[in-house]
């Protein structure tokens, strides 16, 4: 199949990068004419010297700051993307940088419409609110830090009411609930304080090159109200307006005209021209390697994975995690009264857990919609001699007959359907298949920590390939409304992280001991719930039975 051809594409950003090149370039030369180019010269590279790495570290959490905004309007707006790709898709719109109010951004909403097949509207309103945000905090920081007058105010009341009026007109044009959801409170402060976050970070740049000679509060009054004053004056990355402004600003604080000029020229090269670059090597990334311009085509994450997988969890963690997921479970089926058990391992990925029930004597079925996991599972399970019952299957669909298995385990599955009313009927497929009375073990993430979530969420599956970012975490206070399976209890475990070393981890397995036995075990790192499915005890339970022994077919 032919590739389509990408050039068309950055036609508008080859054209705004050369025209913003061409301003900047003469701002620059008008000043260091006036300042004279040996006493600039003489100034730029001890600056540089000294301080590109606090201003490239300052600019770098700034950026990574509006990407965990990004990446987490798309989540409450149901756009689930993994997030490697959701980061090469923001970081590509750095290049639009070079655009009036940044407004070329919307790059990213076409990038997500031929990627994904999202709605134009949807994604064109979520940078608009992008940029609002941006404008509310920098607009915060500016009254913040700075004595307002009356004709400052006018200013930020005009500011306020365009604010409104912009945030009015997206609700009455783009009707999702999602965009309702972005409306509540959580979700306003969440995205309120990220956007306050990175842009002090970003005015911590200011104080960087400015070698002390501005004070903290000084340096974001002054790169905020430069800032703004770049954004209202509509010239692409405020080139001329914000860098003259920065550099008159800091002639009033006391430095030399050619400090000012030079610490400005330093302070752009390393935030907008840095961002730039990075944009642009993200894009030719993008669309050299992953199609930007061509609709993404499915594959099975877990089989892209497959040959990789062994190596994503250390040993040692691996080894720990498979005696405490599955020794509960045991003892549990050891004390049960049937003679003779068959169970299912939903999910099975590479067989570590089934190929320790089949060692442990139980009659054993894996399960798992990745042929590649199959395939590893398959190989190590037959090299410890053990016979193999596996099968390719989803969740949603179960190839069994009705109260086919006494038990069946999930183990870190549930939360990769990433949809609530599909992991609804998992768990009514499971009611399904088994038997009355049967167990069912679920194994999950916890996520009730909000700074785990964060980690699980946003930084994990950028430093691993198990998880894409886009799954859909089970709390266990959601669990009692599961209405095929009664709630039995519910254990917590686990709270060392799969990052610790090996060294240490057996120093530290008693105080996680502690921690699982303290009232702070609910923010332990896994959880598990055991279920029963109900007996036929009454026409209610027996009705009920009746609607889940009819096998499910696709609508």
């Amino acid at each position: 199949m032919q590739r389509p051809d990408n050039k068309s594409a950055t036609y508008p950003q080859q054209i705004a990068i050369l025209v913003t090149l061409a301003i900047g370039t003469v701002v620059t030369l008008l000043w260091i004419t006036n300042v004279g180019l040996q006493a600039v010269e003489s100034e730029i590279i001890p600056l540089l010297a000294k301080t590109a790495l606090p201003t490239l570290g300052c600019t770098t959490l700034a950026i990574l700051l509006r990407f965990l905004r990004w990446h987490y309007l798309l989540r409450v707006w149901r756009i689930k993307i993994p997030i490697r790709e959701s980061l090469i898709i923001f970081l590509s719109g750095l290049v639009m940088i070079v655009t009036p109010l940044y407004i070329g951004e919307i790059t990213k909403a076409f990038l997500l419409k031929n990627r994904y097949g999202a709605k134009l509207r949807e994604t064109l309103s979520l940078v608009i609110l992008e940029r609002l945000w941006d404008v509310t905090a920098v607009l915060f920081l500016f009254v913040l830090t700075s004595f307002v007058t009356l004709q400052q105010l006018a200013f930020i009341v005009v500011i306020v009411i365009s604010l409104v009026s912009t945030i009015l007109i997206i609700r009455r044009y783009v009707t999702s609930p999602a965009l309702m959801r972005l409306f509540h409170p959580s979700p306003l402060l969440i995205c309120f304080l990220i956007s306050l976050a990175s842009w002090t970070f970003a005015s911590g740049t200011l104080y960087a090159v400015a070698e002390l000679n501005l004070t903290i509060i000084q340096s974001i009054q002054l790169y905020s109200s430069s800032t703004l004053l770049g954004a209202l004056s509509l010239v692409p990355a405020g080139l001329g307006v914000t860098g003259s402004t920065m550099i008159y600003q800091l002639q009033e604080a006391g430095l030399p005209t050619q400090k000012a000029v030079a610490a400005v020229i330093v302070l752009r090269s390393l935030t907008v021209w840095a961002s730039i670059i990075v944009g642009c090597l993200s894009l030719y990334y993008g669309a050299r390697y992953w199609g930007w311009f061509r609709k993404l085509s499915f594959i099975n994450h877990f089989d892209d994975i497959a040959d990789e997988y062994e190596e994503t969890i250390p040993p040692h963690i691996r080894a720990r995690l498979l005696d405490r997921k599955l020794s509960p479970i045991i003892h549990e089926l050891r004390n049960s009264d049937r003679a003779t058990m068959i169970g299912l391992d939903l999910g099975s990925g590479q067989g570590w857990y089934l190929q320790k029930m089949l060692g442990e004597g139980f009659k054993m079925v894996g399960v798992d919609s990745a042929w590649g996991q199959l395939a590893a599972a398959s190989r190590s399970i037959q090299t410890d001699h053990l016979a193999p019952n596996l099968s390719v299957s989803d969740a949603l669909w179960l190839p069994f007959a009705s109260n086919s298995f006494d038990f069946v385990y999930c183990i870190n599955v549930m939360h990769h359907i990433e949809d609530r009313d599909d992991q609804s009927q998992a768990f009514d497929e499971i009611a399904r298949i088994l038997k009355p009375r049967g167990y069912f073990f679920l194994h999950e993430i916890n996520v009730t920590n909000p700074l785990f979530r964060l980690y699980m969420g946003y930084i994990f599956p950028l430093i691993k390939i198990i998880d894409t970012g886009a799954e859909e975490w089970l709390l266990p206070r959601e669990l009692a409304n599961v209405k095929s399976l009664n709630l039995r209890e519910t254990h917590y475990f686990t709270f060392l992280p799969d990052f610790t070393p090996k060294a240490i981890y057996k120093f530290l397995i008693g105080f996680e001991t502690w921690l699982e036995q303290s009232a702070w075990r609910i923010y332990s790192a896994h959880y598990m719930s055991v279920f029963n499915k109900p007996p036929l005890n009454s026409p209610a339970d027996a009705a009920t039975q009746r609607s889940l022994t009819q096998p499910l077919t696709p609508a």
